[in-house]
């Protein structure tokens, strides 16, 4: 069963959201990053569950980014956790799933 992760907009929201989802062991494609008030409806045969912002979480989060990706690639997740794209805390999870695979060589 799918867990889709609510998480805060802000930045340290979505960071935190990344850390549960990543932590769980569910694996990548079993979870999704969703905004809490993103407006969307419910999806079937899903779990929710509420992350709660967690600074701690959201600061091991940048300093992985920063030491095995690189500091463009946190700037590349800052920036786009600022946007408006409602899916924005899914994306970055998706690119941090690729950004931790790939490594230092990751082009932004």
């Amino acid at each position: 069963m799918k867990t889709i992760y609510l998480c805060d907009s802000s930045i340290e929201g979505i960071l935190s959201g990344v850390y549960t989802a990543w932590a769980s062991g569910k694996g990548h494609d079993n979870g999704k990053l969703r905004l809490k008030d993103d407006g969307a409806t419910m999806e079937l045969f899903c779990q929710y569950e509420e992350v709660t912002v967690d600074s701690q979480k959201a600061d091991k989060v940048i300093t992985a980014i920063r030491n095995k990706i690189s500091e463009e690639a946190y700037e590349v997740v800052y920036k786009a956790a600022l946007s408006n794209d409602m899916d924005r805390a899914d994306k970055i999870y998706r690119f941090l799933i690729h950004g931790f695979r790939v490594g230092a060589g990751l082009s932004v």
